[in-house]
């Protein structure tokens, strides 16, 4: 396949995207913009359909940090059921990881109603640098300690700031998609865990597994949180049992006078489904 410069393929996005607003998708002419949609759908090697899709929300993507179902629909002004006519095309983007996924914790939710859709770094990063698209291979590994290696090596890289916070969190939530064959991934998986809980629930398994009993609450705070009143908000989640960490009984905490020496331990259940992966720590109770 050629190359296509980002010019070609910018132009082709945008005209996707101003020929779909407000056209309500009801007989709408797909013609005109085959060119467009021919040169993405190459480029991608997706459907034109899919193309399509992705083309929108490359655009709503820039106008805001992620896009969801409202936004998709105030775009095209149409009936929301006209987009599950979609359905498939978004999963095809979805499994080729073009388009991210940040799902509700809903266990009642609705498909697609509370997903915000989430652009992969990396389409911007071939397009802006005349690159050819590459699909994110997968890792799938043999043992727990070795991923768990592999996403504390990610937070190393997001305390040098050599990736974002939204990169680190993608590659996280690929390694989860993945890995289910791991008892200890599978179980994180099934309880439908918000990708920031996830990792750092894998973080303190891997402080754990490394040799320390106990960590320190402040240790979620580095370079991951842009904004100290984030980085509190998370805490005080922790610290009022309101984070699903502690609801769903994967990690315990211990009080202390003041918030900040506060230690976090993994509960009872997290240690036994460890003993299921073939670790077995003798800490004291």
């Amino acid at each position: 396949m050629e190359n296509r410069s980002k010019q070609s393929l910018l132009q082709s996005i945008g005209n996707v995207y101003e020929a779909a607003k407000g056209s309500q998708l009801k007989d709408f002419d797909f013609e005109k913009i085959d060119a467009d949609l021919m040169e993405l759908a190459d480029y991608f090697k997706i459907a034109k359909s899919q193309a399509f899709m992705l083309a929108n929300v490359f655009v709503l993507n820039y106008k805001g940090d992620t896009v969801d179902m409202n936004d998709l629909v105030k775009h095209f002004k149409c009936n929301p059921l006209r987009l599950l006519e979609f359905n498939d095309d978004i999963k095809v983007l979805y499994s080729k990881r073009i388009l991210l996924k940040s799902a509700s914790r809903n266990r009642y939710k609705i498909i697609f109603r509370k997903d915000q859709f989430i652009l992969n770094e990396n389409v911007t990063e071939a397009i802006l640098n005349n690159l050819p698209w590459k699909e994110t291979e997968e890792k799938i590994y043999a043992n727990v300690v070795d991923l768990l290696e592999e996403i504390s090596k990610l937070g190393k890289q997001r305390e040098d700031e050599d990736i974002t916070v939204s990169e680190l969190l993608y590659q996280t939530n690929f390694l989860i998609e993945t890995n289910q064959n791991l008892p200890l991934i599978r179980t994180v998986h099934q309880m439908n865990l918000k990708t920031v809980d996830a990792y750092f629930f894998f973080q303190i398994v891997w402080t754990t597994v490394t040799g320390l009993e106990q960590t320190h609450l402040g240790f979620p705070s580095g370079s991951f949180f842009e904004k100290t009143s984030d980085w509190m908000d998370y805490i005080q989640s922790i610290i009022k049992e309101e984070n699903e960490l502690v609801i769903q009984n994967l990690i315990e905490i211990e009080k202390a006078d003041f918030f900040i020496d506060i230690q976090m331990k993994l509960s009872d259940f997290s240690l036994n489904i460890l003993q299921e992966e073939g670790i077995t720590l003798y800490l004291k109770s």
